[in-house]
């Protein structure tokens, strides 16, 4: 899923327009239109904006589901202050490191 088919699935799941979008940004609908088509790759900061205006993580809006990486992942939260939680999310690959030792040598 290229990063266009992304946007476009999560505008549309969310039951907005480009033009909404466009505006919620405070950039033209056309602008907005080429990043759906893959024309032009948004900057991080648009991203960000994005995955706040749809209410979604950025590895959602960006893989197009929270569990479209083959990545492990383990979850940490910790109690920080009074009825507030830190959570932390791992992405672990694992690797044997002989074998990768070996073709690193070879």
């Amino acid at each position: 899923m290229t990063i266009g088919e992304a946007l476009r699935a999560a505008r549309k799941n969310a039951g907005m327009t480009g033009e909404q979008i466009a505006d919620r940004l405070e950039i033209s609908s056309a602008a907005y239109r080429r990043y759906e088509r893959d024309e032009v790759s948004p900057q991080a900061s648009i991203i960000l904006m994005l995955a706040d205006i749809y209410g979604i993580s950025l590895d959602t809006l960006l893989r197009g589901s929270e569990g479209a990486s083959d990545t492990p992942r383990q979850v940490v939260e910790m109690q920080v202050g009074q009825g507030q939680t830190l959570s932390i999310t791992i992405n672990a690959h694992v690797t044997d490191s002989a074998s990768s030792l070996k073709k690193a040598t070879a």
